[in-house]
Formats: C-alpha cells, structure tokens, sequence
C-alpha cells in the first residue's frame, strides 16, 4: 500500500498554538509516507 500525505494550510501560528493532537497522533501513527504533498497556505 503506499501512504500518502496531503496537507496545507499551515497558517497555525495566527490561528492556533498548534495543530490538534489527534491530527498528529494520525500523522505520526501511519509513518511512513511514500509521497508528501503541500497544498500551500
């Protein structure tokens, strides 16, 4: 199975001290990830 990533939006420092823990109990938890992709901000 390949893993990927997607992600944007990462204007958190005007929003939010940082992203959400389940958010990144998700992202850590499916390491690793073939492919990565920015959407941007």
């Amino acid at each position: 199975m390949i893993k990927v990533l997607i992600t944007g939006d990462t204007h958190i420092p005007t929003r939010a001290r940082k992203i959400p823990k389940i958010m990144e109990e998700i992202i850590q938890s499916n390491k690793p990830y073939q492919a990565v992709f920015f959407t941007g901000d």
